[in-house]
């Protein structure tokens, strides 16, 4: 039996402001794991799909931030997501897009192709 979207919720496991674990359950279960404070209900956050171990809850903004993808990019509280000090570069092509390097803290040109496409974001 296939259930309805709705009958599911996500929750994040936290200690010390940081998430452990996430789940995605249905509702009945999520219920009984709710009444534990170290348990929160994630399943309206926006930024849903970025949540996961290392997120932290900041009491402030309450947002949640995701984990930081690379030590040198910093956290826009407006946009409420993780930014590198350099914009990414225009002028990608179908061949050639652009990777972050942590080294060299730019973006670098990088080929296309099935070895690398996972760190290559596209720019028309």
């Amino acid at each position: 039996m296939e259930m309805e979207e709705q009958d599911w919720q996500f929750i994040g496991f936290m200690i010390d402001g940081v998430m452990q674990h996430t789940l995605a359950t249905d509702n009945k279960f999520a219920a009984i794991l709710l009444s534990e404070p170290q348990i929160v209900d994630i399943t309206e956050e926006p930024n849903l799909k970025s949540l996961g171990v290392g997120t932290t809850y900041d009491e402030v903004s309450q947002t949640y931030i995701p984990f930081k993808p690379y030590d040198s990019w910093v956290w826009n509280t407006e946009i409420k997501s993780w930014e590198p000090p350099v914009s990414i570069p225009t002028g990608a092509t179908e061949t050639t897009g652009w990777a972050w390097s942590e080294e060299e803290v730019n973006w670098v040109a990088v080929p296309v192709d099935a070895g690398n496409v996972i760190s290559v974001t596209y720019v028309e």
